[in-house]
């Protein structure tokens, strides 16, 4: 394999996040007006680009087990031990692709929890709602 293919796993999977991002987003601007008819079909979106970012996740371990031994390093090698080893530019074409990959999986996990709150929001609010109709 090599460090261009890893890349590509890398752009792909910084591509997958950024939808998973707006995905989130969407969910989370429904929530907030109340829009449930369209949350289900919000929700099913969610989950069909988590299950593509599993699969990039997977194809990224793949190419990186195979990309290391080339390298010197083991198969456990992450991404910054790659960084520690790879001759320029590769090394600060990798350190971008970690960098943005971290800052990406930051929004996502703000996302989220986001979405969290207004989810436990509204079902506090459906909860206290049937408790007063008796």
């Amino acid at each position: 394999m090599s460090l261009q293919t890893f890349s590509e796993v890398l752009f792909q999977e910084r591509r997958v996040l950024e939808l998973l991002l707006f995905k989130l987003e969407t969910e989370r601007l429904l929530l907030g007006t109340g829009q449930e008819r369209w949350l289900a079909l919000a929700s099913r979106e969610v989950d069909t680009v988590l299950d593509e970012l599993n699969k990039v996740e997977l194809a990224r371990s793949v190419v990186l087990a195979q990309t290391a031994p080339e390298l010197g390093l083991g198969p456990d090698a992450t991404l910054a031990t790659l960084i520690g080893v790879v001759p320029a530019p590769w090394d600060t074409v990798f350190a971008d692709h970690q960098r943005e990959l971290k800052a990406l999986m930051g929004d996502v996990l703000a996302a989220a929890e986001s979405s969290r709150h207004l989810l436990r929001q509204g079902y506090d609010s459906i909860r206290m709602a049937l408790e007063a109709t008796g």
